[in-house]
């Protein structure tokens, strides 16, 4: 969040910070590969993993295994996107009080006082500007926060469905990979219990998030087209 706030803050262009975070996340997915991989290659591998935001890396469980779960972790994982939006929102709240106070305690001078007009259409012009501004960083920092977890969300909804029968056992009961204490498939148990969220996450958001992309870029293509365009001007 901090990070976000000064690339911001400079302008920065996140296309090239997305593109070098994506091609980070996807290196990272070949560590959990079954490949006999050099050394060499498995050491670089092991850092990208840190990427993919995932927080089974950094083993919360340890420090409070009573608090921290799987089934909490999976719900973290799956909320991500909403706790950064929550963040967020709280960031531009405090912005606008503390901006709030700042223009109340500014004198007004005399000549803006005798152009009430003028300076009342400025003021609701500018009201407007900075609605703009506030909904457009909101919606940057919504799809930024959704593209960075993208593959941690689809792993935790794609784990709930992954099973393994261990080695010799002939009764037939299947366990989770992800958890291999829990059995898969029965009614009282917790795989079971995450199935209908975890279809939900993969309908609306493994899906719909790059369809949804897909549509909102395909409309509005002429009008991004022009936008980048004046972007590479220095305009945009």
């Amino acid at each position: 969040m901090v990070a976000y706030y000064f690339f911001n803050k400079m302008r920065l262009n996140f296309v090239i910070i997305s593109l070098a975070f994506d091609h980070m996340q996807i290196l990272g997915l070949l560590a959990s590969a079954k490949i006999d991989w050099p050394w060499q290659i498995k050491l670089i591998l092991k850092w990208f993993v840190f990427f993919q935001l995932d927080i089974d890396v950094a083993g919360p469980e340890c420090l409070a295994r009573g608090l921290v779960t799987f089934e909490n972790k999976w719900w973290f994982k799956v909320l991500i996107p909403f706790f950064g939006m929550a963040f967020m929102l709280l960031y531009k709240f405090l912005a606008l009080f503390v901006g709030c106070l700042c223009h109340c305690h500014k004198k007004v001078s005399k000549k803006k006082k005798k152009n009430k007009k003028n300076s009342g259409l400025q003021q609701d012009l500018a009201k407007n500007d900075h609605r703009t501004q506030t909904v457009t960083f909101m919606i940057k920092a919504f799809i930024s926060i959704v593209a960075c977890c993208y593959i941690m969300m689809t792993k935790a909804a794609m784990s709930i469905f992954s099973c393994y029968f261990p080695p010799g056992d002939d009764t037939g009961a299947s366990f989770m990979v992800a958890q291999p204490s829990e059995p898969c498939w029965q009614e009282d148990g917790l795989q079971f219990a995450l199935i209908a969220p975890a279809c939900v996450v993969i309908f609306v958001y493994s899906c719909g998030y790059p369809i949804a992309l897909w549509l909102l870029y395909h409309k509005n293509r002429h009008v991004i087209e022009r936008d980048q365009v004046l972007r590479a001007k220095g305009k945009g």
